[in-house]
């Protein structure tokens, strides 16, 4: 018996299964079950003014509450410590379960969103910033606005890279950065422990939380985005 996945085998699993978790994004009330769709962040359609809603609900409660915006962040990392019966730093990095929870992390954050907003209908837009257009790997307006219609904008964070929440002229991502080609050159998913030539990462008996070496995807986009939107600590 293999003791690893391909890449091609994981996308497959993984593509059949976001079929049943997500669903058509619109004001109308999704059914249990039905599909919901993730729109680009720069359509029409996008749900921003319901992530904007539903964020600005997410601070308003305290980081003791799991479903807060504070909590949220700092499951995934921080270097506080926690307090008592928190489940804080859990995201996994530098091992073949890098995707896998990311994937669980998201699909439970968007409905912790949903919930929030109050649209039952609601599907995190995306930003897809592998395009050529300049315009396309720039900050989406909705999250550079320090405030809208005279409050606070509860998707603007100060704290990005120097130019990215310029209003008039945001810094973009460099094209070189959101390319993927050379992790997709990979056909093995995982590889041996201590070993990141692999398109998911090396392969650990038990969770890590910020391990090494990191796997290709991580590597890139995923690494390089972070500094290039966040800053040197990504965020």
């Amino acid at each position: 018996m293999r003791n690893h996945i391909t890449r091609r085998e994981f996308l497959a699993t993984t593509g059949l299964t976001a079929g049943g978790l997500l669903s058509l994004s619109g004001r109308a009330s999704a059914q249990p079950g039905s599909v919901r769709v993730r729109r680009s962040v720069f359509s029409p359609s996008a749900p921003i003014a319901d992530y904007r809603a539903g964020v600005g609900v997410m601070k308003g409660r305290p980081i003791t509450d799991p479903t807060s915006w504070l909590y949220q962040a700092n499951l995934h990392g921080t270097s506080s410590s926690p307090p008592q019966g928190t489940l804080w730093r859990q995201c996994q990095h530098g091992s073949f379960f890098f995707l896998s929870w990311h994937r669980m992390f998201v699909y439970y954050f968007e409905r912790i969103v949903r919930k929030a907003c109050g649209n039952n209908a609601f599907a995190l837009p995306y930003w897809d910033y592998t395009s050529a257009s300049l315009s396309a790997r720039q900050l989406p307006l909705g999250f550079r606005q320090p405030t809208f219609n005279g409050a606070i904008n509860p998707l603007y964070n100060p704290s990005r890279a120097a130019g990215m929440n310029n209003l008039t002229n945001p810094a973009a991502l460099s094209q070189s950065a959101t390319q993927y080609s050379v992790a997709f050159a990979y056909t093995n998913f995982s590889s041996p422990t201590g070993n990141g030539l692999s398109f998911g990462g090396q392969r650990v008996a038990n969770s890590v939380h910020n391990g090494q070496p990191h796997g290709q995807i991580e590597l890139q986009p995923h690494d390089v985005i972070h500094g290039q939107i966040g800053g040197p600590n990504g965020t």
